[in-house]
């Protein structure tokens, strides 16, 4: 048994931080595989005061889509970007409070 009361609350907290790191390596692992088998469907986690940039949908709609990039303008509540792939001009929306992207 610990004695000194200092040692103890050392132990309780290392082994605090070692249980929170290995839940939050648990959480990332969950998100990775929701991205595989979701991946229109998933929207980066932002908090509620932060819109992500234009580049950064430029960027998330880039690597969803595998398209380029011919227009992206900021509508207010929304970005809408015109995308080429395979062909064929696709428009789509970006929310940029919660990231989601929507085909239209």
């Amino acid at each position: 048994m610990i004695r000194k009361p200092y040692l103890r609350l050392a132990l309780v907290l290392a082994i605090a931080e070692l249980t929170a790191a290995s839940t939050s390596a648990m959480a990332e692992r969950a998100r990775d595989r929701l991205r595989e088998v979701m991946p229109h469907h998933y929207a980066p986690e932002i908090s509620a005061d932060r819109r992500i940039s234009l580049a950064e949908a430029i960027a998330t709609v880039q690597q969803q889509t595998g398209g380029r990039v011919l227009d992206a303008r900021d509508m207010g509540d929304r970005y809408r970007l015109k995308v080429l792939r395979d062909g064929e001009v696709r428009i789509i929306l970006v929310d940029p409070h919660s990231g989601r992207i929507h085909q239209r």
